[in-house]
């Protein structure tokens, strides 16, 4: 009898402990299964952050080694773009630059020669300010003269002074419908009075 008891009691302690692994093993799959939720949960954040972060394309032209169209984070500055053009040439006018500028998206960068800027400066030194038969050149006139230009005031002045600063000088008069608030009606008032 007592043998039976003791085979009894083995067999209870046999299917108790089967019964403790088995629970610790479901424990340690569920363990697995919620660390691999989480770490698949991790990785689709981590792919939306990276569809979050928004691209900007700018064209760059004049004197850099690369001229063209490049790719660059939202955020990126005008030396960035510089760049990936490879760099400035020798010809180019480097400090009519705000190197430390933002790009933005659509932006037209050209580099002027330092023989462009050079006019240029050259040609607003000698028209100060806008008198019949002579133009405003919008690369170069400060505020005062801008202010001259019909539907110019002060803070469009500013604007577009602020412009040049941030993406070098204009390549067209049309480039100055670039400026908020400047555009078809304002322009056509403007467009033979003004001059790169």
């Amino acid at each position: 009898m007592k043998k039976n008891y003791k085979a009894v009691l083995f067999v209870c302690f046999a299917v108790f402990a089967g019964l403790l692994h088995s629970c610790t093993m479901d424990k340690e799959r569920d363990t697995v299964i919620i660390e691999q939720k989480s770490g698949e949960q991790n990785t689709s954040e981590e792919a939306l952050k990276e569809s979050e972060v928004s691209h900007i394309c700018i064209f760059i032209t004049g004197c850099v080694k690369n001229p063209g169209v490049y790719e660059l984070l939202e955020g990126a500055r005008l030396y960035e773009a510089v760049e990936l053009a490879g760099g400035f040439t020798e010809e180019a006018a480097q400090d009519s630059l705000n190197l430390a500028a933002y790009v933005k998206d659509g932006d037209k960068i050209t580099v002027y020669s330092k023989e462009e800027a050079e006019k240029s400066f050259v040609g607003n030194m000698e028209q100060p300010d806008m008198t019949d038969g002579e133009y405003v050149n919008i690369n170069t006139a400060d505020k005062k003269t801008l202010m001259t230009l019909p539907g110019i005031g002060e803070s469009k002045a500013d604007a577009i002074i602020s412009y040049r600063e941030k993406n070098g000088m204009f390549s067209s008069i049309e480039d100055i419908m670039n400026i908020s608030g400047i555009k078809q009606g304002a322009f056509d008032k403007i467009k033979s009075l003004i001059t790169i």
